[in-house]
């Protein structure tokens, strides 16, 4: 009889420690978001951020992958070109969920580029209209949870005509590290030409960048 007691408990305990398992594996299945997952993250972006239709989203929204966070997981910047008011967005992992992390930058018409560049999310934009077209760069940190643009716009190239053959052609050279560069800017106004140079550096105090004429 005891020894029937005996099976019967290891048993049960067998039994209680494979439906441990099964449960540690179910938590486990359900925690694999991949960001990459277009209907993962459509459903997202679609409830969220910006409701609209699945080709619209297919076919109108620009999205980079990147490691932003330092986490070894892609993050999701987002250009929803539907729509030039909106802002960048990003979409990031956490746990089992998806979360959306605000820019304040806003999306152009003509170029929306990113990349990670010395500790920056560099993005290069382009807009333009009747005569103008103009390259911008932004950086973009990543602290604690936000999204902070530390450098906003910074001019990289602008080419302006006008009547009687009147124009503006300024072309940016950028020497050095993001976090401690030379910004050399050539400008030739209607055949008029003149050298602008200014250092940058990078404040890890106030998440800001430092100007210095070097003139």
């Amino acid at each position: 009889m005891q020894k029937n007691l005996t099976l019967i408990l290891v048993l049960v305990l067998s039994l209680i420690f494979l439906a441990g398992c099964t449960g540690i594996e179910k938590s486990s299945d359900k925690q694999r978001i991949d960001i990459s997952d277009m209907d993962g993250l459509y459903d997202y972006v679609n409830a969220e951020i910006f409701p609209m239709s699945r080709e619209d989203f297919d076919t109108g929204v620009g999205i980079s992958f990147l490691d932003v966070t330092g986490d070894d997981m892609a993050e999701a910047l987002m250009v929803n070109n539907m729509d030039w008011s909106k802002n960048i967005e990003m979409v990031s992992i956490e746990g089992d969920r998806y979360k959306n992390i605000k820019t304040d930058l806003q999306i152009h018409k003509y170029k929306n580029e990113f990349e990670m560049q010395d500790g920056f999310i560099k993005v290069v934009q382009a807009t333009g209209g009747t005569g103008q077209a103009v390259e911008f760069m932004s950086l973009l940190k990543y602290d604690n949870g936000r999204m902070i643009t530390v450098l906003r716009e910074l001019e990289l190239s602008l080419r302006e005509s006008g009547i009687e053959d009147w124009y503006r052609d300024y072309r940016a050279e950028i020497k050095g590290p993001l976090t401690h560069f030379q910004y050399i800017l050539d400008k030739d106004e209607n055949g008029k030409k003149s050298v602008e140079r200014r250092l940058y550096t990078f404040n890890e105090d106030t998440f800001s960048f430092e100007e210095k004429s070097m003139q």
